[in-house]
């Protein structure tokens, strides 16, 4: 079992998310599955980003990988591996309501893989910048502008 980073859900409140695999050590195994998110992502709550969807995997002996649905029971054989992802839950609150030095922490805790202040930066600098124009034509008629937006 391991506690992976968060790669989305970027949030006033951070959270982990689970993995864990497992490898069948006899034959006539059988595993039933009744899991959440496989397919939509959990929303995240006041401005918070959404979270990772999970998933099930069986890595077959054989060398082949299937992928379960949420609700599934299959049969396991010696030597299978069963992989499990569950997503974690969306983030809390916006980002830019987020101390720095908590963000520090969960940097050096690995809970985050990148530093959200950098699009924070960004989206502040192209605010106080001019337009860009393309100059593509030949003249006469509007510049093209170029915009970003972000979500923080």
């Amino acid at each position: 079992m391991s506690w992976h980073p968060i790669r989305s859900g970027w949030a006033r409140a951070a959270a982990a998310r689970l993995h864990r695999r497992c490898e069948i050590l006899k034959d006539d195994v059988q595993l039933a599955i009744y899991s959440d998110r496989f397919r939509l992502a959990p929303e995240g709550l006041l401005g918070g980003e959404p979270g990772q969807r999970g998933y099930c995997r069986i890595h077959r002996a054989d060398g082949t990988v299937e992928e379960l649905k949420s609700k599934a029971a299959v049969d396991l054989a010696k030597g299978d591996i069963v992989e499990m992802f569950v997503g974690g839950g969306g983030g809390f609150g916006r980002i830019s309501e987020r101390p720095d030095a908590l963000i520090d922490r969960d940097l050096a805790d690995g809970l985050l893989t990148r530093d959200p202040r950098a699009a924070r930066k960004l989206a502040r600098s192209d605010l106080h910048s001019p337009p860009r124009h393309t100059g593509e034509g030949t003249g006469g008629g509007e510049p093209h502008t170029r915009s970003r937006k972000f979500q923080i």
